[in-house]
């Protein structure tokens, strides 16, 4: 098997044997098969170079996934702007920071914040893996950053049952679970609204959701599941709904 072309998502591969044709003489057939897989390669040097999915440690602390499509580093403490970079292909870059868990009813406008950002030093749990924990105070909650040959995943794991809504004077058919994400660098370069369908309560409501971009970079479709036991067909995931707001002023 010998691979005569990569690129970014993808490699072809060309294989040759030896076949007998109906008269018993030796044939050359030469098979070539398309390899397809998001983040397959990077390029250094001018030439393409498997992806490493993992995590290596650096000098001065943090974290680094620089052999893929997209670089990611990641800081040893989470409560500093911009702890975990994203670097594209293309060169964009994203930096961002996980800062409150809140309730939010939108039929009202009331919110009730839960957890907010403090120091939490990271630890590779896993080859492609960060985990912070209790990254919140007030409120127990886990940070985890997944480094993926296709793209980044940043969850917020939920270490306590959430409050009643009603007990926080919120109307518990009406409101959300938000985390609020802070973007430092880079201003959206496309931001499409879309909807999607969900239950509330008995009802089925359609909802805005927002496709949002960065140059190369986007934030895809996420969701809530059940820790550990993720589903990988969709079924049993609660939607999660994405909103780009601009501030008026930056925390440094």
């Amino acid at each position: 098997m010998t691979v005569t072309e990569r690129g970014y998502h993808h490699r072809i591969e060309e294989l040759v044997e030896v076949v007998l044709d109906e008269t018993g003489h030796r044939e050359w057939q030469t098979n070539r098969y398309t390899v397809l897989s998001p983040g397959m390669h990077f390029l250094e040097n001018g030439e393409w170079q498997e992806s490493e999915v993992r995590f290596e440690a650096l000098p001065g602390g943090g974290w680094a996934a620089l052999r893929g499509s997209h670089q990611v580093v990641v800081s040893e403490n989470l409560q500093v702007a911009g702890a975990i970079q994203v670097t594209s292909a293309e060169g964009v870059r994203w930096r961002s920071t996980p800062l409150q868990l809140l309730l939010h009813d939108t039929r009202s406008g009331q919110s009730a914040v839960l957890g907010e950002l403090q120091a939490s030093f990271g630890e590779q749990v896993e080859a492609n893996v960060i985990l912070f924990r209790n990254a919140f105070r007030w409120f127990s909650v886990d940070v985890r950053v997944v480094y993926r040959a296709d793209g980044v995943e940043c969850d917020v794991i939920l270490r306590a049952r959430l409050p009643r809504p009603e007990f926080l004077a919120l109307d518990p058919l009406f409101t959300d679970l938000l985390v609020q994400t802070e973007v430092f660098d880079v201003q959206p370069t496309a931001l499409e609204a879309k909807e999607r369908m969900v239950f509330r309560g008995d009802s089925l409501e359609v909802r805005e959701d927002s496709q949002v971009e960065f140059g190369s970079l986007r934030l895809a479709e996420g969701s809530a599941f059940q820790f550990e036991d993720r589903p990988v067909d969709g079924r049993g995931q609660v939607p999660a709904f994405r909103a780009s707001v601009r501030r008026s002023a930056s925390r440094r």
